[in-house]
């Protein structure tokens, strides 16, 4: 868990505003890629960790941006299956966006 720690540090100090001040989709989109760049990080330095507190740390950082989580995200029970679960949301983010977009083009 050591190597999660500069991980983690990286997610709880991200600037509020980077999150925050876009519209619901874009922001749980941007939360979503910032936690997948997070846990990307933590398995370079030592591999998915089979560990729910490490779930739980990219969780909190989530809920703390008032993002709720989708069910499977918050029931991984390793960063494997959390990065598995963060994927399928962001492809589901991703598809609503354009529905958004296609319905109100620019």
């Amino acid at each position: 868990m050591a190597g999660f720690a500069g991980c983690r540090q990286a997610l709880q100090t991200r600037p509020a505003s980077a999150v925050i001040d876009r519209p619901k989709s874009r922001s749980s989109l941007a939360a979503i890629d910032y936690c997948l760049d997070a846990l990307e990080c933590l398995h370079v330095r030592q591999g998915p960790a089979r560990s729910q507190s490490a779930c739980q740390v990219v969780i909190d950082v989530l809920l703390s941006r008032g993002i709720e989580p989708p069910q499977p995200v918050r029931a991984a029970t390793d960063t494997y299956t959390l990065h598995e679960a963060l994927l399928d949301w962001q492809e589901v983010v991703l598809e609503d966006l354009l529905r958004l977009r296609r319905q109100s083009p620019a």
